[in-house]
């Protein structure tokens, strides 16, 4: 633990789990899988009850909708990555997804306002590890990380042409065995522009949605690619934009509605955010609610480090 740090919240675990029921109803998934989320809950009890918490789901079709449940902690020190090995979420399988955040641990600073987030789902439960790096880190030292999938190093040329070159977190899906590069839009010479937005969307093969969702992308501040080790191709672009709850653009999709009015919120501030997300063919939204209000601010903090 940091010198004086502490958690910022005491959340009930019990009320936490009866609010993940209710956003799971809203977001009409079929079943959960109770065993599952109380199993992270209590490797994880600690953070779960007093770091910043959001919930997530998607405008994807019924029968590929889940919801997402996350902390985010950076002031007190750990290592999620050791828990969930020692707790038998995750197992070393030689794969090289095993391997990418202790070689990222090991290269970049993560003990100043650096951290990490959990991730699980509520029908299969532990998913995914952020790691918030102390400031942002030069991508062309994170190329010399050989567990990295090819595909990333490929698209030097690409990050380069946009003036992405500073990154600020990854996140590591051990689940579906991919990595997130996050950067961040408040560390580019020039604001993301209609234009730009398009052309970085067009360039890597991906249909171009409407100028409504373009818009919307020029203010994101995260803006972030997913890779696969089995794949040359970037699998996903997602620009993600936090707002108040009369900012959503809940016009968009009736979920994204019925989401942003109901969905159970501990902060007596509605905040949201909501991601427009590219995949080969198509584009949804991820709509995700700051259940705890200090998810947004965390962000914002981490942007300006």
């Amino acid at each position: 633990m940091r010198e004086g740090a502490v958690f910022t919240h005491n959340t009930d675990l019990q009320r936490l789990y009866d609010d993940i029921v209710k956003t799971a109803e809203i977001a009409e998934l079929p079943q959960i899988n109770e065993d599952a989320i109380h199993n992270v809950l209590d490797v994880y009890q600690d953070f779960f009850t007093g770091s910043a918490i959001s919930m997530r789901t998607s405008t994807k079709p019924k029968d590929r909708r889940g919801v997402n449940v996350r902390y985010f902690e950076h002031e007190v020190l750990h290592d999620p990555f050791r828990v969930a090995v020692d707790a038998g979420l995750i197992k070393k399988n030689g794969h090289p997804v095993m391997e990418l955040l202790p070689e990222l641990q090991a290269r970049f600073p993560m003990s100043g306002y650096g951290g990490y987030g959990v991730d699980f789902g509520v029908e299969y439960g532990f998913e995914k590890i952020w790691s918030f790096f102390d400031g942002a880190q030069p991508i062309e030292e994170v190329y010399k990380i050989p567990c990295l999938p090819d595909g990333l190093k490929a698209y030097t040329d690409y990050f380069a042409r946009y003036d992405l070159k500073d990154i600020r977190l990854f996140g590591v899906d051990y689940r579906n065995k991919s990595t997130n590069i996050y950067f961040f839009a408040t560390d580019l010479a020039k604001p993301l522009t209609v234009d730009t937005v398009s052309s970085m969307i067009e360039d890597i093969g991906f249909k171009v949605p409407s100028q409504e969702l373009l818009e919307h992308c020029t203010k994101g501040v995260p803006i972030y690619y997913t890779f696969t080790w089995d794949s040359p191709d970037v699998q996903r672009l997602c620009f993600c934009t936090h707002a108040l709850e009369d900012q959503v653009p809940t016009h968009l999709d009736p979920l994204v509605e019925r989401y942003v009015e109901e969905v159970p919120i501990l902060s007596q501030h509605r905040l949201f955010i909501y991601n427009i997300t590219m995949v080969r063919d198509s584009d949804f939204i991820k709509i995700e609610h700051d259940y705890t209000g200090t998810v947004g601010r965390q962000m914002q903090r981490a942007a300006q480090t």
